[in-house]
């Protein structure tokens, strides 16, 4: 990198997959965005697999700003079979939700609360799965209802999760509704857009008594996550509805879980992709899709790996 940094601590990873390495940058203006850039080029220089990466982060707040850690995994988890958890102990929407295992071995979680998430892949690469554990850690919150939109072969992705009730096998399906036609998803839409701009001021009193600026979710006032199976082939009506629920929902408590085979504009606006603050990208072809997702550019660029990501 062309930084004199001084490593202080080396922490090896309980499951033998790699190791944190705890720097101290000079103290001469040098931050985290001059290292970042040379990830890559640290992972070539030690000599690291395909798929196993250097990943530069600060150390927490309660350390100075010049001390950094670098995280080396040696071994790719995400080469090998992840089976999902056979976990279905309840949950709530305010803990983070489980998707996955990334290089590292660390599971990987995104936040529902407050934030909508984008999951991108090209075909064939895993989004359908990505989605179904999204929606497995949805449905096991007791103070969170989930929808979805996915007129995909008249409701392909969601028909597993509505079967066990539909075969009265189950009280009630894991999906509260499910749109698998266009006309079925503008009036999901607009009915969650009333929601939206309803809420606040129906339940002001008991925000106020919460002393909350926004709905605070529980059993009987649950918050409510629409998942969308492939945005781009949606109306445009359905596409306003959902630019302004990604928009103006957070407070009502109404977030959205958005997938796309195309990252670029012409598969899913970039008005929408900058209210997903969590973003999910699957493995690609094309490096240039996964830096469109995360808004590739500035000191903090990473050059994506698409054998790895």
């Amino acid at each position: 990198t062309g930084i004199g940094v001084r490593i202080v601590a080396v922490k090896l990873w309980t499951d033998g997959t790699g190791y944190t390495l705890e720097g101290e940058l000079p103290l001469d203006g040098t931050t985290l965005d001059s290292i970042k850039p040379h990830e890559q080029a640290l992972a070539t220089a030690a000599g690291l697999k395909p798929g196993c990466n250097v990943l530069i982060t600060d150390a927490g707040t309660d350390t100075p700003r010049n001390v950094v850690w670098l995280r080396v995994n040696t071994v790719n988890a995400m080469a090998q079979d992840q089976d999902l958890p056979d976990d279905w102990a309840p949950r709530t929407i305010e803990n983070p939700v489980p998707v996955g295992v990334v290089a590292d071995g660390t599971v990987g979680t995104v936040s529902l609360r407050e934030l909508c998430l984008v999951v991108v892949a090209e075909s064939g690469a895993g989004k359908s799965t990505a989605l179904n554990v999204v929606i497995k850690g949805t449905v096991q919150c007791v103070d969170t209802v989930v929808m979805m939109i996915d007129t995909k072969g008249g409701g392909e992705a969601a028909r597993r999760w509505v079967r066990a009730w539909h075969e009265d096998r189950a009280e009630r399906p894991a999906l509260t509704l499910v749109a698998n036609t266009d006309a079925l998803a503008v009036a999901l839409v607009a009915g969650l857009v009333n929601i939206v701009d309803g809420r606040p001021t129906y339940y002001a009193e008991l925000m106020h008594q919460q002393e909350a600026d926004k709905i605070m979710p529980s059993p009987t006032l649950p918050q409510i996550i629409l998942v969308v199976d492939e945005f781009k082939s949606l109306p445009d009506q359905v596409k306003d509805g959902i630019e302004y629920i990604a928009d103006k929902g957070r407070s009502a408590g109404v977030r959205m879980v958005l997938s796309s085979l195309d990252p670029t504009s012409a598969g899913i606006p970039r008005a929408i992709i900058k209210q997903c603050r969590e973003r999910y990208g699957l493995r690609v072809t094309d490096e240039a899709s996964l830096h469109h997702l995360f808004d590739g550019g500035g000191a903090w660029t990473t050059r994506f790996d698409p054998r790895s990501t």
